[in-house]
């Protein structure tokens, strides 16, 4: 994400990197707050199939949904995907999303609705940046 907002303040489109910034925290924010407020039954630990890596960085919360995986991929690589005008790397973008979902349920650490959750918004997030950059487009001379 730094390396995008980095491309985007040199080539002179500043505002979008901050909006972008703005989301990113905003949703992250977002996530912490539903992952401690909005109850959901508790993933089986047995089907967990990862290994715990990085114990002092992970933060133990009650609930699993939204994926934060997901609201951050999607608006990492939906940007992307929205500054591109490249098909291929545009399908290769869509896979990517398509395997960071089914990445997150298979290795047992979401439910799915927790990865559509997350997909939402992300997705969310991203349509008003850009949204706001349309607008922004049409007002300016």
């Amino acid at each position: 994400m730094l390396v995008l907002l980095a491309a985007l303040f040199v080539r002179g489109r500043r505002v979008l990197a901050g909006w972008l910034l703005v989301v990113f925290v905003v949703t992250g924010i977002l996530e912490l707050v539903m992952k401690l407020y909005v109850p959901q039954a508790p993933i089986p630990q047995e089907s967990v199939q990862t290994e715990d890596f990085a114990p002092f960085v992970a933060a133990s919360l009650p609930y699993s949904y939204p994926s934060g995986h997901m609201v951050r991929g999607v608006i990492l690589l939906g940007a992307l995907y929205l500054l591109s005008g490249n098909r291929f790397f545009r399908a290769g973008i869509f896979v990517m999303v398509l395997g960071l979902a089914a990445s997150r349920v298979y290795m047992g650490v979401h439910w799915a609705t927790d990865v559509v959750g997350g997909t939402l918004l992300g997705l969310a997030a991203l349509l008003w940046v850009f949204g706001k950059e349309d607008r922004r487009r049409w007002r300016s001379p």
